[in-house]
Order: C-alpha cells, then structure tokens, then sequence
C-alpha cells in the first residue's frame, strides 16, 4: 500500500486547482483496521507488517478460518484418493519444485503421484529452516511423503525419482526394500546437455547432429529393457 506518491506540479497545474483536491495520511491503526475482517469469510484475520520502505508498506492479512477450510478439504481428498488405491503395490514417481531457481529457495513443494492413475497421493511443504540447507528440503519432503502414505495404509511398490544428490543414498540406506528406479526423462535431459556442451567445440560438431538420435536410442534401449534388470535400475 503507498502512502506517499511523488506530485507532478505542472501535471496538477493543467488538470485544475491542485490545491484544493483532499489528500490524507493513513495510521498504522487505521491499516490494521482496514485489513481486520477476511474478503473471503468476513471473519478476523491476523495482519503483520511484512516489509517497509520509506512511504511503502506491504502487509500481510492470515484468516486461520480459510487456512483451516483449505486445510480439511485438502485432507478429505487425499484420504478419498489414498483409499481409492485398492492394489496391493502401488508404482509411484516424485519431484520437488521450489520458489526460486538455484541453491537459495525458501519453500519446496514435494509430491508423490501414482503413476498409473496420475493422482496425486501425497504432497508436503518443506521450508528451507527447517532442514540443512535448500538441497535438503527434497529429502524432507520424501521422508514426509512416505510417512503420510504409510499412514494412510498405502503399500509402495516402487518408486522412480531423479538422480538428486541426497535422494538415491536415502534408498540406498533407508528404504532397501523399495525397488528404486531413475527418471528416464531426468537422465535423457542430462545427457542431452552434455552432448550439446561436447559438440560446442568445432571438432565435435558432428556428435550435435546425432544427439536427437542419441536420446531416442536410449529410450529404445530403457523401454524394451526387461523389468527389474540392473539396467533399468541402475
């Protein structure tokens, strides 16, 4: 919300008398009381001042009533869809996303989806305080997301991920008995990078030629690999 806005005197010189328009100055209480009541519910809200720069304030208004709505309707579905999983082992993939690019994000978004029906099944927020460092947040997340499912009664049967740095020793050390598998698509995605950081140099320029070729050699090979063979896994 802006307080104060720079005044164009020849502007207000053209529009008319200037001094005459009414100008105010807002409280803090009088923020507060604007922002008290929820737009949604109309129930209170909490309101803290987020950030302040001069004559700009942003704040910020919670409603715990429209947090705790979202918050039963997100567990009434995902008990509807859990339940709905009547086999005995289920196929699951997972990823991470985070609020901003890089090594510097503040929140990550984990979920584990059924790959056979394409529901979500589970999903966790991580924030970046409450692990190690940002890279830690999708081992959270995983570690998270298991449990929910667990809870829930779900039985895993395999798991496909990509090659993060923190994940596949987890698997490797806590959860031996899952059958883990890599992200064809992560891996083809790295590779393909390579090949065109090879082929950037004039000697190798003809390996960018073949790099489409490449990539789709190696599905061919993934996808007509006999389940559970070191190939597949490894």
């Amino acid at each position: 919300m802006m307080l104060y806005q720079p005044f164009n005197l020849h502007l207000a010189h053209q529009q008319g008398s200037w001094y005459n328009e009414p100008r105010y100055l807002v409280d803090h209480k009088q923020l507060l009381e604007a922002l008290k009541y929820c737009r949604k519910c109309a129930c209170y809200t909490n309101v803290e001042s987020t950030y302040r720069d001069g004559g700009y304030i942003k704040m910020t208004a919670v409603c715990d009533s429209c947090r705790h709505v979202i918050r039963n309707l997100y567990s009434h579905n995902m008990t509807a869809v859990q339940q709905a999983l009547d086999a005995e082992h289920i196929d699951f993939s997972r990823d991470g996303r985070f609020d901003t690019p890089g090594h510097s994000a503040l929140y990550s978004t984990y979920t584990l989806m059924d790959v056979k029906s394409s529901l979500i099944v589970a999903s966790q927020l991580v924030k970046v305080t409450e692990t190690t460092s940002s890279q830690a947040m999708e081992k959270e997340g995983l570690i998270r997301c298991r449990r929910e499912v667990e809870d829930a009664g779900v039985c895993i049967g395999s798991l496909t991920t990509d090659q993060h740095i923190m994940i596949a020793p987890y698997m490797r050390k806590e959860w031996t008995e899952l059958t883990h598998y890599f992200d064809l698509w992560h891996i083809a995605k790295n590779l393909k990078k390579k090949l065109c950081e090879f082929a950037s140099v004039a000697a190798n320029r003809v390996v960018g030629h073949w790099s489409e070729t490449i990539i789709r050699h190696l599905y061919h090979v993934v996808v007509n690999t006999e389940p559970g063979s070191q190939l597949r896994i490894e």
